[in-house]
């Protein structure tokens, strides 16, 4: 007699062996999108960050001048104060939701304007101003920027920028 059917342990066993490849199948899947939102994650949050560097960067560089009786003058300091190219005060600092500048806020604000989206943080903003103690030097001031950003959505989503930005000081020459 010829049998021309599967018997039912055979088609278990096909059963297990097809439910195993498509656990494993899955979970590659699944790893593949968390890796994904992680990376979109991260561009975002290094958008933001070059976004504010770039800002601070150029700001600074067309300053006019830099208020020195601040705390961050050969030191780091949250905020920093300056006059801007159109002769308007400025102050950069990290904030809350408000723009009012509070040490322990998580955006970024630029005379009371909140400037990074809301994909990331801010979880440092520093401020370090130096300047040449020679007076024959006419070295110009040097600001440089430390900021540390997160994403919102996965805590171990985070960079580190820093960047020196030297003022543009024009000197008459006599």
């Amino acid at each position: 007699m010829e049998n021309k059917g599967f018997t039912l342990i055979e088609t278990l066993v096909a059963l297990a062996i097809f439910g195993a490849l498509i656990v494993v199948i899955m979970r590659v899947f699944a790893g593949g999108f968390a890796s994904q939102r992680r990376i979109l994650e991260m561009q975002a949050v290094q958008r933001d960050g070059a976004y504010i560097m770039e800002v601070i960067s150029r700001e600074i560089r067309m300053a006019q001048n830099v208020d020195t009786t601040e705390s961050y003058i050969n030191n780091n300091s949250t905020e920093m104060t300056f006059v801007d190219h159109t002769g308007n005060p400025i102050t950069y600092c990290r904030s809350l939701v408000t723009g009012v500048c509070n040490p322990a806020g998580d955006y970024f604000s630029m005379g009371g304007k909140i400037v990074n989206s809301d994909d990331a943080i801010v979880n440092n903003l520093t401020f370090a101003y130096t300047t040449s103690t020679d007076v024959y030097a006419r070295a110009e001031p040097m600001v440089t920027v430390n900021l540390t950003m997160q994403s919102k959505g996965d805590a171990n989503v985070k960079i580190d920028m820093q960047s020196s930005v030297a003022m543009r000081l024009y000197y008459l020459h006599m």
